[in-house]
């Protein structure tokens, strides 16, 4: 740069009488000035620009300078840098030489022919070689530039919409309409799901048999408040599931669901809904499910009531436990006099086709009924809230052996009644009587 300058100072001592037209800075849409009305004049002296220099850079003035910019080889960005101006100031110079030369033929003035010690021919080989030198560091200074030129490029693109906003009222007071770009925010893509399950597929025509279906809508993989019909040959539910808010019924749970026509609901933590299908005809029965316009079904398979009752099933007495509550199983456990609660009769019921619990046990023994306690592992037998199953154990105890005389002895189970839950029916165990032996000594 100081090398720059040195020269430049030592060319304007040599030439102090020289000058030119010249445009010194950078232009771009929007600025405004006499560097402006130059360029302008220089865009309309080339036939690129018609009418007069305003000293306003807008549309007509950009467009121009593209054309320009086109027909000298250079990036047709609309933007005056160092390339363009270069390329300007070049024919301006050309232009104010011809001027000059014209001048002195205007005036008469005698040109003598240079020789090569004359003065003039020594200036002007000064002249060329400082331009010489000019232009090489010319070249370096643009090479630096050219990073600063790609940078505001860069700038520019990502100041486009601001700039496009600026134009569209610019070219209104240009009297101009350019189409207004209109940018639309993006909509952020939601992915809706509907998901269906049951506990069932085939289901046994009872007044008591359904298949569960559970329905969820999600939307990016989260429930949200939706309404979720079901419809099926024998039956259709509509529920509506809504966001709570805080000191609601729910205290704090997200969802409370709602059925139509039924008043109440229930709180759901996962938007999830239960829906209990009972066919009442035989076939496949389709069962739409629908949540937000979609749609899904389940087949429900309906087949004929087929009653199993619970079996008896005997098991045998541990005697002898151990500390872990192994030990040998006998088949006629033998007991001293002043035990208590020992078992001499084991048992337990195979499954039915529903839930069921033991309503009463009809036994005969050559001890007193009053002697014997009859529980299910551990509860009594009868307590209400006990449901039995296939794993149930159920134990005929002597409270004490003491009250008992020694000797052999037998209890004969004649009768079990359970009560099905479901139905409401009595059924009677089948495999009985059986007979239990214990010995008492």
């Amino acid at each position: 740069m100081k090398k720059i300058l040195f020269l430049l100072f030592i060319f304007s001592l040599i030439i102090p009488l020289v000058s030119f037209a010249s445009i010194d800075t950078n232009l771009k849409y929007g600025s405004r000035g006499t560097d402006v009305s130059e360029l302008q004049d220089f865009l309309i002296s080339k036939g690129f620009l018609t009418g007069q220099a305003t000293g306003n850079f807008f549309s007509l003035t950009r467009n121009a300078v593209v054309s320009y910019q086109i027909s000298v080889g250079v990036p047709s960005t609309g933007f005056v840098g160092p390339m363009t101006r270069e390329k300007i100031n070049t024919e301006l110079l050309q232009a104010d030489t011809s001027s000059n030369q014209a001048e002195i033929t205007e005036t008469g003035l005698v040109v003598s022919i240079p020789t090569k010690d004359d003065p003039v021919t020594i200036l002007q080989k000064q002249i060329d070689s400082l331009l010489a030198q000019l232009r090489q560091l010319n070249s370096q200074v643009q090479a630096q530039t050219t990073i600063q030129q790609q940078t505001q490029t860069t700038l520019q693109q990502t100041q486009q919409n601001v700039q496009q906003t600026q134009q569209n009222v610019q070219q209104i007071q240009q009297n101009t309409t350019p189409p207004i770009t209109v940018i639309q925010p993006s909509t952020p893509t939601i992915v809706k799901d509907l998901i269906v399950t049951s506990d069932k597929t085939s289901v046994q025509i009872t007044g008591w048999s359904s298949s569960i279906i559970t329905a969820q809508f999600t939307e990016n993989g989260k429930p949200v408040p939706v309404e979720v019909s079901f419809s099926g040959p024998d039956d259709s539910k509509k529920f509506k599931i809504v966001q709570t808010s805080s000191g609601s019924e729910c205290g704090g749970i997200p969802f409370l669901i709602k059925q139509d026509g039924v008043m109440g609901g229930g709180c759901s933590q996962d938007g999830k809904i239960s829906f209990r299908y009972q066919p009442k005809s035989l076939g496949t029965h389709t069962v739409n499910i629908t949540a937000n316009g979609i749609s899904k079904s389940i087949n429900i398979e309906a087949t004929e009531y087929i009653k199993i009752d619970p079996k008896f099933k005997r098991k045998y007495v541990y005697q002898d436990l151990n500390a872990d509550g192994t030990g040998e199983p006998v088949e006629i456990p033998e007991y001293p006099i002043g035990y208590q609660n020992v078992t001499i009769a084991n048992f337990n019921l195979s499954d039915a086709d529903e839930p069921f619990k033991i309503s009463n046990i009809n036994f005969e023994s050559d001890i007193e009924k009053d002697k014997f306690i009859i529980l299910s592992d551990g509860y009594n037998i009868f307590d209400d809230n006990r449901i039995n199953n296939e794993n149930t154990n159920y134990q005929i105890k002597i409270k004490n052996t003491a009250d008992v005389s020694t000797g052999t002895h037998n209890l004969i189970i004649k009768e079990v009644f359970v009560a099905r839950l479901n139905s409401g029916l009595i059924s009677n165990i089948e495999g009985l009587p059986i007979t239990f032996t214990f010995i008492i000594k």
